[in-house]
């Protein structure tokens, strides 16, 4: 986005340097025409070359943790020997992981994409996922993207407490 309006700018200055100066004939019009295609081609080249600048620098990401949620147990102890905190299988042909957390509303089942998420084994705490937000750490990066990176799960459980290929029982 920010690249079209780069050549919108550069077009807009080519324009009003030959607005400046009249058109008293068609060898006029034809050079207004000519200049206001210069100016769209001079901006989509410097937009290339911020592109490839963009593309070739380093990417850095900071984290931050903006939430810290209890997880509730998928499966009960009484059925099935232990509760189960995090469940993977695949959720619209995405490998995913399914967890329990309540809301004003209730109990709610959540899902995260496993790119983004990761799980580590805390016996010694209660089961929680923590949420984590990026910012690119680049402020040229930061400016000219439309998007931010994606935000990170980490999940602490205790070992043992995750099953694949899962079945959730809510009772």
């Amino acid at each position: 986005m920010i690249f079209v309006i780069l050549a919108i700018v550069f077009t807009g200055v080519f324009w009003w340097k030959e607005f400046m100066y009249g058109y008293k004939s068609f060898s006029d019009w034809v050079g207004f025409i000519g200049m206001t295609f210069l100016g769209g081609l001079a901006g989509v080249a410097i937009s290339c070359l911020v592109s490839l600048v963009i593309c070739f620098s380093p990417v850095e990401v900071n984290y931050t943790l903006i939430d810290t949620q209890p997880i509730y147990a998928l499966q009960d102890n009484v059925t099935h020997g232990s509760p189960y905190y995090i469940g993977s299988g695949v959720k619209d042909g995405d490998a995913a992981y399914f967890y329990v957390t309540e809301d004003d509303w209730g109990m709610k089942i959540n899902s995260k994409d496993t790119d983004y998420s990761y799980v580590i084994y805390d016996n010694d705490e209660e089961p929680r996922v923590e949420i984590y937000d990026g910012d690119w750490a680049n402020p040229i990066i930061k400016l000219l993207s439309l998007i931010g990176p994606e935000s990170r799960y980490k999940f602490y459980v205790p070992e043992g407490t995750m099953i694949t290929d899962m079945n959730i029982d809510l009772q």
